[in-house]
């Protein structure tokens, strides 16, 4: 029984699992049935909406009356975009509210970034036949004080020429529609746009429907720079827009905004913005508003890039995104979107798919930040950073946006880069930005942070990220701060391409390409083309005659041209140091320093307070010359070496006033001068060299420099007198200024006083020799007839006396061809350590090795690669008698700054301490061991030893406080010339090394 039950049990389980189980499989193939059903019908389905939707595509063109694209204003976006889609076989249509030229100030300025693009798109040619004017660069003012700002002409990955124009913006916009409208399948018309035709949200067509003036007929001294001027309240702008025409421009803010009509805006320009302006520029501010130029009023705006959310339509230009037309980068920015757009357009075959098309628009938005995030971050911040302002810690960051800017090396090219549109990397960006905050804090915790400049720098850097972060935020974190877009947008779209615009480009151009045989055919020809010197000198001064007669010894053919070949009468340039001697023995010069009654000069006596050391050039067997000096009258030498030159038979020296450099396509071919009969005359030659002193006329056309107005020298001789120590150099620690005596012949000495620059006694009224008898006499030590001999020279009525300005200005390349700057007119240095002839000498040298090894000059690429060195091989001597001259003549001036004290006490102290300090400060004082590295180490001893002085008998905390300022006073001296000589050629010492072994091992030719 119980087995059947058993039975049982399993039959009936099993008879239910089977008809569970075929209910399970009936579902499961009714299901596995629907879904493949409606998997059908939704294929068959979608893929007759695809057909559908193909063939409304394949019929768009013709539904919409046959263009591909439709363009509405023809400004400089519409017309250069409509000019390069149909270049790639689109149909366009161009609808123009108003086809007569624009009238605008806007859009006057093209960037060299912009200019690259323009090339890109095959417009370079718009640029010409319109008076557009070449600018290089920026030239900023602020407080009387000016800085020259060059676009970077050495950035090897910028391949274009690295310079903008600078034109009316409505000449500019007619030769685009012009050069758009020649071409068949572009149809510019005039209408005015009512609406936008939708369906379905996608767009199908169209339904027709800041404060500046012009000077005429008036030129810059500058016109190839934009002057940048930082007034209050706001900057203010002129730049050549033609070769007759000034464009005048200024902010002002709305809140305050004078009246036009009843005169208000003129008065406001004269009372309170000409004041402001530079005094070479007032004279063209003023000219418009006094001849009643017409006022233009345009606000300006700012606007973030949004993307499109409708399908069919695309916004450019100013109606897609604006920025503060401070940086004048707008048609550089909206180039680029043209270029970018175009590209990702051409491969698409048809524009009527809409999808494809909203793709391609979508890419865009990303492709174009890198550009478009640096110009607007830029253009923004720069605009906010030049308000002038009450607050400290904003008047602060404007200051220290004008001293970066004006600092020169890699802050000065980096940002000029930036603002050409060169470099279009955010990232570059913010670190500049950062850096200019970290300079503003600095200038604010100057000489010592005290609490009220520390909350103020706190301010600033609340100030400084202000002014980011919503840059940040707008234009993307990712796009900003990630390298990686920049890095592809540079590469694809900055980068040079074998196109016609190359030939435009200049001779650093990325692309590399061989010289042909004809080309080297007119190089070598070049002379005998040009005339029959080789080479042009303006000037017959120490350089120059040494130059001259350097190359005329290797065979040159050398025209000098100086403006007057009688005796100088000048008192700088009467000392030639150890170095400069050894310089005249390697030209064959030496004998020039006799026969001038030249007296020898062994030492440098110092006096202060009572005190005196003297200091001796060191007797080294590394100095291959004699280690001595020569005091003398500048003219006497200037003469002999003149006649050293002549006596060549290859030398043409000339009298004659040099007017202009001859240029033709950025290379300088030769002069304009009148000789000694009043005749204009032009010479030629493959090379000129332009050192015709401090107060060069040629100087501005050849770099772009300028110099500064340190003090004044007031000196005279004493006939008939000789000092106790006729060999040494007596310098007289006086106070504000010093003192020099020192013989230069056998029976005359030089005095020698500086001045203020600001205050100079009247020799009229007998201030002078009040000033002298009264100030500087009781302070000249008695000891070896130094007090008597400059009472006797002013009781016998100063004979000789001359004024003379000390300058300053730092070398900077020349980036024209053809054409050297040498001497004073290239690199000006406080005269205190008497070493311009060394440099000069040193100078002439290193040209004369170099052009030695070319046979022909006039193949002016291999001489601009030559030049392009000797800035370089130069660095180690004029570094060194640069940064110390320039070191020396601040500690020697005497304040009431117990800081400034200290170090000037601790500078004669370090040199009168004998042993390596003395030996060590005389050799690079003589010119006998020029290593940059060695003077900083020198200038950090007698930080330390000025530190000591302030800190002895007891380190209070009052002299502690000074001594924490004279390391900051030492810094601050010091940081400025490691910037503009630059921190590799002062701190790394192989190009010293190489320098004393090409220069200075031998004193034979």
């Amino acid at each position: 029984m119980s087995d059947n039950i058993y039975d049982n049990y399993w039959f009936a389980v099993f008879f239910c699992s089977y008809d569970m189980d075929k209910a399970f499989m009936d579902v499961f193939l009714w299901t596995l049935l629907a879904f493949v059903l409606t998997w059908t019908t939704y294929h068959v389905t979608n893929r007759r909406k695809k057909a559908t939707k193909l063939a409304d595509v394949a019929v768009e063109e013709i539904r919409y009356g046959g263009p591909d694209v439709i363009i509405v204003g023809a400004g400089v976006g519409g017309s250069a975009l409509a000019y390069a889609l149909a270049k790639d076989g689109r149909r366009v249509h161009v609808i123009e509210r108003d086809m007569r030229e624009p009238e605008r100030m806007m859009g006057e300025f093209m960037q060299p970034g912009g200019r690259l693009f323009l090339s890109k798109l095959d417009l370079q040619d718009c640029l010409e036949g319109i008076d557009a004017q070449k600018a290089t660069g920026l030239t900023l003012y602020k407080d009387g004080k000016e800085a020259a700002s060059p676009f970077p002409v050495e950035d090897n990955n910028f391949p274009y020429e690295p310079s903008a124009r600078m034109f009316y913006n409505g000449r500019f916009v007619q030769r685009l529609r012009q050069k758009a409208s020649s071409l068949p399948n572009v149809r510019l018309e005039e209408g005015t746009v009512r609406s936008l035709i939708e369906e379905k949200g996608v767009i199908k067509g169209v339904t027709y429907k800041n404060i500046g003036y012009v000077s005429k007929n008036c030129r810059l001294e500058e016109p190839e720079k934009l002057h940048l001027i930082m007034a209050k309240p706001s900057f203010t702008m002129l730049y050549q827009i033609s070769s007759t025409d000034v464009r005048c421009g200024f902010e002002l803010f709305s809140n305050y905004f004078p009246s036009i009509a009843n005169g208000e805006m003129a008065s406001f320009v004269k009372n309170d913005l000409a004041p402001q302006v530079p005094p070479k520029l007032r004279k063209i501010f003023l000219k418009g508003i006094e001849e009643g130029a017409k006022i233009k009023v345009t606000p300006a705006k700012r606007m973030s890039a949004t993307l499109s959310r409708k399908k069919g339509v695309i916004v450019l230009g100013d109606a897609f995104n604006m920025r503060h037309p401070a940086i004048a980068s707008g048609m550089m920015v909206l180039l680029s979107d043209i270029l970018i757009l175009r590209r990702l357009l051409k491969p698409l075959r048809n524009l009527g798919d809409a999808n494809k098309v909203s793709e391609v628009i979508k890419c865009f938005y990303v492709i174009r930040k890198p550009m478009s995030a640096t110009v607007n971050t830029l253009g923004n911040a720069f605009s906010q950073v030049l308000v002038a302002s009450t607050d400290q810690a904003k008047e602060a960051m404007r200051q220290g946006c004008y001293d970066y800017l004006s600092s020169g090396g890699f802050r000065t090219s980096g940002m000029m880069a930036l603002f050409g549109g060169m470099n279009p990397r955010p990232l570059s960006l913010i670190y500049h930005l950062f850096a200019i905050t970290l300079s503003s804090i600095g200038q604010l915790l100057s000489p010592f942070p005290s609490p009220l400049r520390i909350w103020h720098s706190l301010r600033l850097c609340g100030v400084s990220l202000k002014l980011l972060i919503p840059h940040l935020k707008a234009e993307g974190v990712i796009h900003m701060m990630s390298p990686i877009n920049a890095a592809a947008y540079c590469k694809n779209y900055m980068t040079a391409t074998a196109r016609k615009w190359y030939r435009h480009t200049r001779v650093f151009h990325l692309i590399k390409r061989k010289k042909t045989a004809a080309e080297e055919a007119e190089a070598d020809t070049e002379e005998r083309r040009d005339g029959v010197a080789d080479v042009i000198i303006v000037g017959a001064g120490v350089a120059g005659s040494a130059l001259a007669y350097a190359l005329a010894k290797d065979g040159r053919r050398v025209h000098v041209i100086e403006r007057d070949l009688k005796e100088p009468q000048r008192f700088m340039g009467e000392l030639m140091q150890a170095g400069g001697r050894l310089k005249l023995a390697q030209l064959g010069l030496e004998d020039c320093l006799k026969e001038i009654d030249a007296q020898e000069s062994h030492s440098l006596a110092i006096y202060k307070d009572g005190k005196h050391g003297t200091l001796y050039y060191p007797s080294s067997t590394k100095f291959p010359y004699e280690p001595q000096g020569r005091f003398l009258r500048n003219g006497r030498l200037v003469q002999r070496l003149r006649k050293k030159a002549a006596s060549l038979a290859n030398v043409q020296l000339e009298e004659g006033t040099v007017k202009s450099l001859i240029e033709e396509k950025g290379m300088v071919k030769g002069v304009t001068y009148k000789n000694s009969a009043g005749e204009e005359i032009t010479a030629f030659a493959p090379l000129t060299v332009v050192c015709d002193g401090c107060y060069s006329n040629l100087r501005r056309s050849a770099i772009d420099n300028k110099e500064e107005v340190l003090s004044h020298f007031v000196g005279f001789v004493v006939k008939n007198s000789r000092l106790e120590d006729p060999h040494s150099m007596h310098l007289t620690f006086c106070k504000p200024f010093p003192c020099v005596i020192y013989q230069i012949t056998s029976d005359e000495v030089r005095v020698a006083a500086e001045l203020p620059a600001d205050s100079i006694p009247s020799m009229a009224n007998g201030d002078m020799v009040n000033f002298l008898k009264k100030t500087v006499a009781p302070q000249i030590p008695e000891t070896g007839k130094l007090r008597e001999t400059l009472l006797k020279g002013v009781d016998e009525g100063l004979q000789e006396v001359k004024i003379h300005a000390t300058m300053s200005m730092s070398a900077k390349p020349c980036d024209k061809k053809g054409v050297i700057v040498l001497g004073d007119a290239f690199n000006m240095r406080h005269p205190i350590i008497a070493s311009g002839m060394m440099v000069a000498l040193s100078d002439v040298l290193i040209i004369r090795n170099l052009l030695r090894s070319l046979p022909n000059i006039g193949n002016t690429k291999k001489v601009s690669e030559l030049i392009k060195s000797f800035y370089i091989i130069r660095k180690p001597m004029a570094a060194t008698v640069n940064t110390l001259a320039a070191v020396f003549s601040q500690v020697l001036i005497a304040t009431t700054d117990e800081a400034r004290e200290g170090m000037r006490q601790g500078c004669f102290s370090y040199l009168c301490s004998g042993g390596f300090r003395t030996t060590g400060m005389m050799a690079i004082l003589g010119g006998m061991n020029p290593r940059p590295l060695t003077l900083v180490l020198h200038l950090v001893g007698i930080t330390l030893t000025s530190m000591g002085c302030l800190l002895s008998p007891f380190p209070s905390p009052r002299r502690f406080w000074h001594s924490l300022r004279t390391f900051a006073l030492a810094l601050k001296m010091l940081g400025a010339h490691l910037v503009d000589e630059g921190f590799k050629e002062m701190l790394i010492p192989t190009n010293a090394a190489a320098y004393r072994r090409n220069y200075m091992a031998t004193a034979s030719d």
